[in-house]
């Protein structure tokens, strides 16, 4: 009777821990940030991250900030999977990478319902590149960066 009694009071603790988990909120709006200034100059740059786990029927969306929190640019993602990389480059949609010279970068993804659940373990972070007569699209050789800075998870209001 007793080993009856402590393997139900385990189960009732399991179920409560689980709970407490599945009920948690998870943020609508998550902050990436570059752990240092970015360089002086650079033409090209690049955002590593792996796609966060949320509700499929849900929108979400990248906002791009300059270091003086005005926006750089905006666009939404479709369902994403695995490792991604987001590049910019002069002539992309979202501006010159000039106005993010020595400034620190940050990189907010939102959605309109529910919540996002980042993993904490990947390694983000921001690969910064000039251009080369060697380079392919717009000059760029997009896998040798000269600077790779670690970004760090932050607000999430």
């Amino acid at each position: 009777m007793r080993i009856f009694i402590v393997s139900l009071a385990a189960l009732l603790l399991t179920i409560a821990g689980c709970e407490s988990r599945v009920t948690q909120k998870l943020p609508n709006r998550v902050t990436f940030q570059s752990e240092e200034k970015a360089p002086p100059q650079f033409d090209a740059w690049t955002f590593f991250w792996l796609a966060p786990i949320y509700d499929p029927d849900a929108r979400m969306e990248a906002i791009i900030l300059q270091p003086d929190g005005k926006e750089y640019g905006r666009y939404e993602l479709r369902t994403v999977s695995n490792r991604i990389r987001s590049d910019f480059l002069k002539g992309f949609p979202c501006g010159d990478p000039a106005t993010l010279a020595n400034g620190i970068i940050r990189f907010k993804f939102q959605v309109n319902r529910g919540g996002m659940n980042f993993y904490p373990d990947y390694k983000y972070g921001f690969a910064f590149y000039t251009k080369s007569d060697s380079g392919s699209l717009g000059g760029i050789e997009w896998d040798k960066p000269f600077k790779f800075i670690p970004a760090v998870m932050g607000d999430t209001r």
